[in-house]
């Protein structure tokens, strides 16, 4: 399952707060908060994300002996790291194995490769959060290398934003429980007409039967 993220990055008024805040709890998402805003949404229920005393610790500077106490009180850590450079994403794989659970990666200077990079080495090593700003960037982001992030930090916006974000959310869901590898027995060749060109490569799991 994506995780789908809301990011509050700045004081808002009440009315404005209870609007993201239903609207999240409604799309089941989770909250990226500062601290003064934190009481507020852990008061709603809802899954945070804060600099101290929620649900997911987020680590924006990289001290590792206070990660390690971190770690050792038993806390889901969450490395924030901005990436401008190649540097700045070896210093994202550096986090990811040091054992996050999830990494939030934000890429102001461009988009697709860094994510690229990403995906392809921390897969299967931490839950990596792309912060977007937008519904575009939400489904650039969950679709790079056709695989995408594991999941969208999207700014607080409207709740029609939260919504559309959620519904691209849900149906890349339904499509990835809709395709599955199965085994299967090939039980002839033949040639066929020109079409569009597809390789699945399983040679390293290929064994004499």
């Amino acid at each position: 399952m994506r995780e789908f993220w809301i990011h509050i990055d700045k004081p808002l008024p009440p009315e404005n707060l209870n609007e993201i805040i239903r609207a999240a709890s409604e799309s089941c998402a989770t909250i990226l908060v500062p601290s003064s805003g934190l009481e507020k949404v852990k008061a709603s229920g809802l899954r945070t994300v804060s600099a101290s005393d929620a649900d997911i610790i987020l680590v924006e500077e990289l001290d590792w002996s206070k990660i390690e106490q971190l770690k050792a009180q038993g806390k889901s850590l969450c490395a924030r790291i901005t990436v401008r450079s190649s540097v700045d994403e070896e210093k994202a794989l550096k986090a990811a194995e040091a054992g996050f659970g999830f990494l939030l990666i934000s890429c102001p200077n461009w988009k697709v490769i860094p994510l690229e990079n990403l995906i392809a080495r921390s897969r299967g090593k931490v839950r990596l959060i792309a912060e977007v700003s937008s519904v575009e960037e939400a489904k650039l982001a969950l679709e790079t290398l056709e695989i995408g992030v594991d999941g969208i930090a999207l700014a607080a916006s409207t709740q029609t934003d939260i919504k559309e974000a959620k519904k691209i959310l849900s149906d890349i869901s339904l499509k990835e429980k809709k395709i599955a590898l199965v085994s299967a027995k090939v039980v002839s060749l033949r040639q066929l007409s020109l079409g569009h060109r597809v390789c699945i490569d399983t040679c390293e799991i290929m064994a004499p039967v």
